[in-house]
Formats: structure tokens, C-alpha cells, sequence
């Protein structure tokens, strides 16, 4: 398995991307594979153990995800909208 840190979240798209340690690349994450483990808020530098598979097009996804440590980053409800989250900063893009 890998690790890495939840670097940014697409609250309206249900998706983000993991930080993989040790490499120069980042693997998108959907909401559902989040639920599949039993998470169901998510926080900006969460660190996680997951394994990889790729799509057709050749990008990594993650799958398998596990939650090794909590962030203090900003916190984000999987069922709610309208929010992108980056590591650096918020930005609301539409109502709740």
C-alpha cells in the first residue's frame, strides 16, 4: 500500500486528490471510495494508506483507502456542496 495526504477536495464534484509520499504525483480519490472505508467527513492533510489502479486514460486512482491520521486542515462533510478545499485555501463556489 501506499501513503499520502489529502491535498485538496471538490466537495460539488464528490472527489479530490491524495499527495502520494514519495512520489511526484497525485491520485484522485472519489467520494465513494471514502464511504466504502467508513469515512464520511474528510479533512485537508488527512493522511491515508491506499492502493492504486489506473483508469483508461492512465491516471492514478485510489482505492482501498484507509484513514491513518486525522488533519488540521478544513473539514469537509461528504453529502454537502459547493466547496473546493485546497491545502492553502478555501474557496466557496456555490449554496449549501
Amino acid at each position: 500500500m501506499l501513503t499520502g495526504r489529502l491535498e485538496k477536495w471538490i466537495l460539488s464534484g464528490g472527489y479530490g486528490f491524495i499527495a502520494v509520499r514519495g512520489a511526484n504525483e497525485s491520485a484522485f480519490v472519489h467520494a465513494r471510495a471514502m464511504k466504502k472505508a467508513g469515512i464520511t467527513v474528510v479533512n485537508i492533510d488527512d493522511e491515508y494508506e491506499f492502493d492504486i489502479k489506473y483508469d483508461q486514460q492512465g491516471r492514478p486512482r485510489a482505492h482501498n483507502v484507509e484513514r491513518t491520521a486525522e488533519g488540521f486542515g478544513d473539514t469537509f462533510d461528504l453529502e454537502a456542496s459547493g466547496t473546493v478545499a485546497y491545502r492553502d485555501r478555501v474557496v466557496r463556489t456555490g449554496g449549501w
